[in-house]
């Protein structure tokens, strides 16, 4: 499901987070798309909703924006819902005039918005392992081999107001002992097919000199990486993702169901 805003995009994950309780049984992967001002910004969006097609849900109030999205969208089939049309409509029609203005860019900033700019400063502060002693204010915490997009995960989670930190994990380095004391924040594993995870790697030293080559883009070492994480995962009883086939906004989706899961069964 795409969600295109001109704003902050909160009133689209409200709507959505609705939709969600309705249909319960069913996942849904999440675009979101803010601070859509221009046709370029809008092109660049659309080129997403064709590359995963899915519904469209929209808070544009530019009316050219809103021309050209819909049209793009009847061009390839896809449903395309101006989500406050509706409810514009209707006040209009009871009020007999139309609205003043539609809703502008940047209108106003909201505690969500705030909630989000905190969450991505506590995501570049707390990137690959770093600051270990303020772990315990993590929302979510990812601990996996290198090249399994640890980084632009915890970002994704972050603009969702995670507060997320990515810890690598390595062969023979010690993962920081403040992670095994933890309770509140929720701590997945993520790992990769070996084959996935050395090609990355293999990529990464042509820009990259400074490693080992031979162990750092060896399969069987990574195997061996990746079975240790497994194993720990399975003796702490986190979760663990295998992100060889996802897309950072399906391994983000699969970790927000199991925040929301724990949350559920917390309150029961």
């Amino acid at each position: 499901m795409h969600l295109i805003s001109d704003s902050s995009g909160e009133t689209l994950l409200h709507i959505l987070s609705s939709l969600k309780k309705a249909y319960r049984d069913m996942s849904c992967i999440e675009h979101l798309h803010t601070m859509v001002h221009t046709t370029t910004q809008l092109d660049l969006a659309m080129l997403q909703i064709e590359q995963n097609p899915g519904i469209v849900l929209h808070t544009l109030g530019d009316a050219r924006l809103r021309k050209r999205l819909e049209a793009a969208c009847r061009d390839i089939g896809l449903p395309c819902v101006g989500v406050l049309d509706e409810a514009f409509g209707a006040l209009a029609a009871y009020l007999n005039q139309p609205p003043a203005a539609r809703i502008t860019p940047g209108a106003s900033l909201d505690d969500a918005y705030f909630t989000r700019m905190q969450a991505l400063d506590f995501a570049m502060l707390h990137d690959d392992g770093q600051n270990p002693g303020s772990l315990h204010k993590a929302d979510v915490i990812l601990i996996g081999v290198s090249r399994t997009s640890k980084t632009p995960t915890s970002i994704y989670l972050a603009n969702r107001g995670l507060k997320t930190a990515n810890i690598p994990y390595i062969t023979g380095h010690p993962l920081p002992p403040e992670v095994f004391a933890l309770h509140r924040p929720m701590i997945v594993g993520l790992i990769a097919s070996p084959l996935l995870v050395a090609e990355h790697r293999r990529k990464r030293l042509d820009m990259d000199k400074t490693h080992m080559a031979d162990v750092y883009t060896s399969k069987r070492h990574i195997s061996a990486e990746i079975n240790e994480l497994k194993e720990l995962c399975a003796r702490r009883g986190w979760p663990l993702i295998d992100v060889t086939r996802r897309s950072i906004e399906e391994t983000a989706a699969i970790i927000i169901n199991l925040i929301n899961e724990r949350e559920d069964s917390r309150r029961r």
